[in-house]
């Protein structure tokens, strides 16, 4: 194992390549949620089918990161890169090729396949090259790379919308993405791969298991969240602009909660504990946010603020612990596992909320769907919690 010279400079470069990483391949995930009342009027499609878009990307996803953590270390991760970066670029030109929604979903399923293999990548490359006492904070913010497009999908898709048709937005990426296919595995190391590659699936045991559930209706959470703020927020008379700036407040709480949160609590040995107090949290964002009416904003305002302070770190604190704690199993295979998890979620999260505000009450009746669906991964992690402290008892 070659570890980075211990310098501010090589730490800089490298976690820009690992947030990066882990940023473009769910770029299309957030500039759906901005483009969502554009696109609707674009295709004439009824607003309760908008999930199909990611529903074709996360169920990819889903189903490949079963396998992505051998994937990943048979080619490695220089290889793994270039296939990651290939493929995002692949999907965002399809985009601006394809000028119809199914066309869309088609285009979308590459992004599905980097999104797979953003993890186990990452996860690969800082246990290879990143010293200990730096791998959490590192972490925090390669995690972050998912808010930080966010909050750049959230900041200029609006004004792009002004004067250009949406597909130039991608458009402009392309030529970063070419460079990112060049030079991000540069920052690999040359001979990491040794895994001979095999498709065999390898059984979850009982604490990633657990720790998979409980991501999986996090995910549901935030996925119906974001697919459907944009779309909730026009029912209310809030402006496109601001759509923007509610997906931004959003993605820059993230970002700093991921990376604060992470390095504050680097030093408790049982994170399972912080799981059952972030999704409690959330779900009193989404009570706060079933008062929204077109009258009274503010809870729009802060459901978005809370979103971003509280499930968005559900998911590095369960990275975090995949890296520190081996009990979980061997770190590229489970992060492999656990984005599975999450990607379900991701995948059903949309579309089922879609459906359920068809009914009476309808997105107000959304949003009390993912307050049960929260309460379900609230018992589930305190499950968690009880059989994680009894295994360290045993072990102790």
């Amino acid at each position: 194992m070659k570890l980075l010279n211990n310098n501010i400079k090589s730490y800089v470069a490298y976690t820009t390549i690992l947030t990066l990483t882990m940023g473009f391949p769910t770029f299309i995930f957030y500039a759906i949620g901005v483009l969502a009342p554009t696109l609707i009027q674009e295709f004439a499609i009824d607003k309760s089918i908008i999930g199909l878009l990611t529903m074709g990307t996360f169920a990819c996803a889903a189903i490949l990161s079963l396998w992505a953590g051998n994937i990943v270390k048979y080619l490695g991760a220089k290889k793994s890169l270039i296939v990651l970066f290939s493929c995002v670029f692949i999907s965002f030109s399809l985009l601006i090729i394809f000028r119809s929604f199914y066309g869309m979903i088609v285009a979308l399923l590459f992004c599905g396949i980097s999104q797979s293999l953003a993890n186990p990548i990452t996860n690969l490359m800082i246990a290879q090259r990143v010293d200990d006492r730096f791998k959490s904070i590192i972490i925090g913010i390669k995690q972050s790379g998912i808010q930080l497009l966010a909050l750049f999908a959230g900041l200029f898709i609006p004004f792009i919308l002004q004067k250009y048709e949406w597909q130039f937005t991608f458009t402009l990426l392309l030529p970063i993405l070419f460079i990112l296919m060049i030079l991000a595995p540069k920052m690999a190391l040359s001979n990491d791969s040794s895994t001979p590659l095999t498709l065999e699936f390898i059984k979850p045991n009982k604490l990633l298991t657990l720790l998979m559930l409980t991501q999986s209706c996090v995910g549901v959470a935030v996925a119906s969240f974001v697919t459907y703020l944009g779309l909730f927020a026009i029912s209310l008379g809030i402006s496109p602009l601001h759509i923007g700036l509610l997906i931004s407040l959003y993605s820059l709480m993230g970002i700093i909660s991921r990376v604060c949160f992470t390095t504050a609590t680097n030093r408790i040995k049982d994170k399972t504990l912080l799981l059952p107090l972030l999704i409690s949290a959330t779900i009193i964002v989404f009570v706060i946010l079933m008062f929204a009416n077109p009258q009274r904003l503010w809870p729009i305002w802060v459901a978005a603020l809370g979103m971003g302070t509280t499930a968005v770190v559900c998911n590095v604190i369960a990275i975090s612990m995949l890296l520190k704690d081996n009990r979980f199993g061997q770190p590229v295979n489970s992060s492999g596992l656990l984005s599975s998890g999450f990607y379900v979620g991701f995948t059903f999260g949309p579309i089922l909320f879609g459906l359920v505000q068809l009914l009476p009450f309808g997105f107000y009746a959304g949003w009390f769907m993912l307050i049960i669906v929260l309460l379900l991964a609230l018992s589930i992690s305190i499950i968690l919690y009880r059989t994680n402290k009894k295994e360290i008892y045993n072990i102790d």
